[in-house]
């Protein structure tokens, strides 16, 4: 068994050799490619003319309609800024002011800004209340305190932010204080964009 084994592999051996002296010997013939010019014989021409007005339609079917844009119509986005007072009185804790987002509008309030002035030691707060796919929002404000000499201090807010309101719905502003101490004020700025909905 091993004799054969030992004949076999000695046979594959020589049949190899031979193969690859034969290569060198009697190399095979390299095939070289004759490239061809090629010409266009025939030269077609399109006979397309017009016979009154061009009419194109375009199927626009309801349901799936083309998408547009308008851009004669007022812009989808319009500047939006709107200022506000709040006037404490002797025993009042906090001053709402409201508004109403337009029904076609979606209120989008990027910046707001607002200082007010409350008695020493006084602490005070600004928040805004707005709904949002149909569910209310309280979205208070960082705020920060600077005393001032004739007794007061000064409560100051200046915040970019990103607040979406529903058209139609109402937002109120607060401004608030933790202690009545007196008549006093303050005042708001908020500003963004209305973006059309419809």
């Amino acid at each position: 068994m091993k004799a054969d084994k030992k004949n076999y592999l000695t046979v594959v051996a020589i049949v190899a050799v031979i193969g690859i002296i034969s290569t060198f010997v009697n190399p095979l013939p390299v095939l070289g490619i004759d490239f061809k010019d090629v010409s266009v014989v025939n030269t077609p021409n399109v006979n397309a003319q017009q016979s009154g007005p061009w009419s194109v339609n375009v199927n626009n079917p309801a349901e799936n309609p083309v998408l547009v844009r308008s851009v004669d119509a007022a812009p989808a986005k319009q500047p939006f800024q709107m200022s506000f007072v709040f006037n404490f009185g002797t025993e009042d804790g906090f001053v709402d002011q409201m508004f109403s987002v337009p029904s076609d509008y979606r209120l989008v309030i990027e910046w707001i800004s607002a200082t007010q002035t409350v008695g020493h030691g006084v602490g005070g707060g600004l928040n805004i209340i707005a709904r949002f796919s149909g569910s209310g929002m309280f979205i208070p404000f960082l705020t920060s305190i600077t005393p001032a000499q004739d007794g007061n201090d000064t409560i100051t807010t200046a915040q970019k932010t990103l607040i979406y309101v529903d058209p139609g719905s109402e937002v109120t502003i607060t401004m608030s204080r933790t202690a009545a101490s007196g008549s006093q004020f303050g005042s708001a700025v908020i500003s963004g964009y209305l973006e059309a909905v419809n």
